[in-house]
């Protein structure tokens, strides 16, 4: 997903990082995201034998993991982004437990 301009002010979004100042206090406050929107690319291919290949590439938000493989481009997925590490978590991440996932 590209965002321009537009998407940057776009009155919603605008209201939404005003609310984040405060002019009776000092503070850090982190980037913007315009709009929270997934996107998933599913490719299959088979040959006449039957030979086939599965590829998905699921990014819960735009950027993925903001983590890009280096020299190559590729951003790295982040649909494990709702999954946790507390013990006794309803959807913690362990060994033999299948967490709820949204793919």
């Amino acid at each position: 997903m590209n965002i321009d301009y537009h998407d940057l002010l776009n009155k919603f979004y605008l209201s939404e990082r005003a609310k984040c100042i405060h002019l009776d206090k000092a503070q850090n406050i982190s980037y913007g995201v315009p709009r929270e929107q997934g996107d998933t690319v599913y490719l299959t291919t088979a040959d006449e034998e039957g030979m086939t290949v599965s590829f998905i590439q699921s990014n819960y938000t735009d950027f993925g993991s903001g983590i890009v493989v280096p020299g190559t481009g590729i951003s790295l997925q982040s649909r494990g982004a709702c999954f946790s590490l507390k013990k006794n978590h309803a959807n913690q991440v362990e060994g033999g437990k299948r967490p709820f996932h949204t793919i």
